[in-house]
């Protein structure tokens, strides 16, 4: 009878301590953004750069849309501005970029007058209505 009980409570100690399975399935990667084609967003927003490389400021509304982010680039030259601001909107699904700020011109080095000048720029991400 003894024997029959060790037996059994090792029996029940072998099942309880079995190996644990996990049959979850790993979570894919998924993004949902949808891209808006890139000649379809409109730039807007109270700042802008003149032709002189300077600073322009003319308040204007907000437009009539959902906000989707805001993104910051920092030491960006003027010929790459308009090409980061319609490739960020595009990606995060907005039609409208709105420029809220704009710090600049400056240069990297400012006694070499052959550097570009870079300018900060933040700008809002906005799904038109």
């Amino acid at each position: 009878m003894r024997t029959c009980i060790i037996f059994l409570l090792a029996l029940l100690l072998a099942s309880a301590t079995g190996c644990h399975v996990n049959r979850a399935r790993p979570v894919k990667d998924t993004e949902a953004v949808t891209t808006t084609p890139v000649e379809e967003v409109t730039i807007t927003g109270s700042y802008s750069i003149a032709e002189d490389g300077t600073v322009d400021y003319a308040p204007r509304p907000r437009p009539d849309g959902d906000l989707l982010g805001r993104t910051t680039t920092e030491a960006i030259s003027l010929e790459y501005i308009d090409t980061w601001i319609r490739s960020t909107t595009s990606r995060a699904g907005g039609s409208i970029a709105r420029i809220t700020s704009i710090t600049g011109p400056y240069r990297e080095d400012p006694d070499d007058p052959e550097d570009p000048l870079l300018y900060d720029i933040t700008i809002e991400t906005w799904a038109g209505r």
